[in-house]
């Protein structure tokens, strides 16, 4: 059903077992810092949309029958943040190599711990047994059947497919085991693609683990 809406959908996906991210990796946070000092000399003369990829993500969430007004893709919410001059705030060493990542091939990435999934991750529509339960909900923000979400059992780790992770999916401090996705399509498969490498590359380089990735599509939906 997925991709009966968006047929040209394909997911990067990268997977790192025994991460140490207790603490803020200086070398990261340093690429992040200077990205977003990057993005900002872009964006005193461009607005967000015109950069490449955004409107792809926009049109695939009216496919989806989101309000893309009202609701704006993850990567485009942090390139609004930088264009306003919004402080993207450190949080841990993983979620700054995420933004750094999103912020330089203008994808959507996203992470989960896998030790927190029940079974398989999966981007679905929601049902009423996801609606059942509480933990779905956001503060003002019910989470009614027909969503698009990626969601485990029925537990939803993130909403409005891009848009924003739920209480439950957000990485707690003492996760060591994750899984990494980069949402794209065929036209900028190799925006996805490359993130996918060089996301690898810096796992690798900064904690010292092996990775690894492959691209989900609909001739591969794993």
């Amino acid at each position: 059903e997925v991709f009966k809406r968006v047929p040209d959908l394909c997911v990067g996906v990268v997977i790192a077992k025994r991460v140490s991210n207790v603490y803020e990796n200086a070398a990261i946070s340093t690429l992040l810092i200077e990205q977003i000092n990057k993005e900002k000399e872009i964006l005193k003369t461009k607005e967000v949309k015109q950069l490449n990829n955004i409107e792809l993500y926009s049109l695939a969430m009216e496919k989806f029958g989101i309000n893309r007004s009202k609701y704006k893709s993850s990567v485009e919410a942090l390139l609004e943040r930088i264009r306003r001059n919004d402080d993207i705030l450190s949080v841990n060493g993983i979620v700054n190599l995420c933004n750094y990542i999103s912020i330089k091939y203008k994808v959507s990435v996203g992470v989960q711990d896998t030790d927190l999934l029940k079974g398989s991750l999966k981007l679905r529509f929601s049902n009423s047994n996801d609606c059942d339960n509480n933990k779905n909900h956001l503060q003002n923000d019910r989470l009614d059947e027909g969503e698009i979400v990626y969601a485990t059992g029925e537990n939803v780790l993130v909403r409005r497919w891009i848009w924003r992770t739920s209480t439950i999916g957000r990485i707690g401090s003492n996760a060591t085991n994750y899984i990494f996705l980069i949402d794209g399509f065929e036209k900028n498969q190799d925006s996805v693609a490359n993130a996918c490498k060089e996301l690898s590359s810096l796992i690798e380089k900064y904690y010292n683990v092996d990775t690894r990735s492959e691209l989900a599509n609909c001739y591969n939906a794993s």
